[in-house]
């Protein structure tokens, strides 16, 4: 498991599409690296995905709600205030 969520990292900070983990070159790679190492598919890797944004979007609105006051957001050039409490 600790694989599954190391490649969904590199997945996800190096911006690779889930077709990544079909690579035949990857895979040859990692089997000369980690002989004992299973091959995971795309279906495997989106919910690990899935798992990690919900743990990381978890963590932002804990830190925002421990923020007092107001947050302002200018989104292309619109003000967004929030209001949290």
């Amino acid at each position: 498991m600790v694989a599954h969520k190391l490649l969904c990292n590199l997945m996800i900070m190096r911006n690779l599409p889930f077709i990544f983990v079909k690579y035949l070159e990857f895979w040859a790679l990692i089997s000369y690296l980690c002989p004992e190492m299973i091959p995971i598919s795309r279906n495997t890797s989106k919910p690990d995905m899935l798992r990690i944004y919900d743990m990381e979007k978890t963590i932002i609105k804990e830190l925002l709600c421990a923020i007092p006051g107001s947050i302002e957001l200018l989104i292309y050039g619109h003000l967004l205030i929030l209001r949290i409490s």
